[in-house]
């Protein structure tokens, strides 16, 4: 004798086999999310217990990065000071025009009587002393100011190559 199986008893068993299924994938997904959360807890724990936390060693670390921050800008900047040029005219014109602005932005400050000048004064209300005023880098001589500028940054560059090169080659230590 075969037995049958009604319509309502054949839709019950689709219905929780599907319930069934929904269920397994519904867990499948928080094992998923469980496993991604586990993961990222699991490198945060690995970097606190590796790099750990801030603490004084960062504060060392921090100290010398910033020294050594402080003592290249130096090199850096010191360019603002040195290379200033400060107003100046040529020492013959001074019987023939008084020290005011105009005579400073005048196109004569660096002729005397048609002539280049050889000897300036300068302006040292702003600054007292710089590399153009020793060496008297104004007018015709303006262009070593530039040059000044590009060795200081050449020797920066073909530096850090160099130096980081020799770091890298002898300051490492082998991993």
């Amino acid at each position: 004798m075969a037995t049958e199986i009604s319509d309502s008893d054949q839709r019950e068993a689709d219905g929780s086999s599907a319930e069934k299924q929904d269920e397994t994938e519904a867990e499948d997904l928080k094992k998923q999310n469980k496993q991604q959360t586990t993961l990222f807890k699991t490198i945060t724990q690995i970097t606190e217990e590796n790099v750990g936390t801030f603490g004084p060693f960062q504060v060392y670390v921090g100290f010398f990065s910033l020294y050594a921050m402080a003592a290249m800008a130096t090199g850096i900047y010191a360019s603002v000071f040195s290379d200033y040029t400060p107003r100046h005219h040529c020492v013959d014109n001074i019987t023939r025009f008084a020290y005011s602005s105009e005579f400073y932005e005048s196109a004569d400050r660096c002729t005397a009587d048609g002539e280049l000048c050889q000897e300036f004064a300068y302006d040292k209300e702003i600054i007292s002393s710089s590399a153009s005023q020793e060496f008297n880098i104004v007018c015709s001589q303006a262009y070593l100011k530039s040059i000044s500028g590009v060795l200081r940054m050449s020797g920066l560059l073909i530096g850090s190559f160099v130096f980081g090169w020799i770091s890298d080659t002898f300051g490492r230590v082998n991993a």
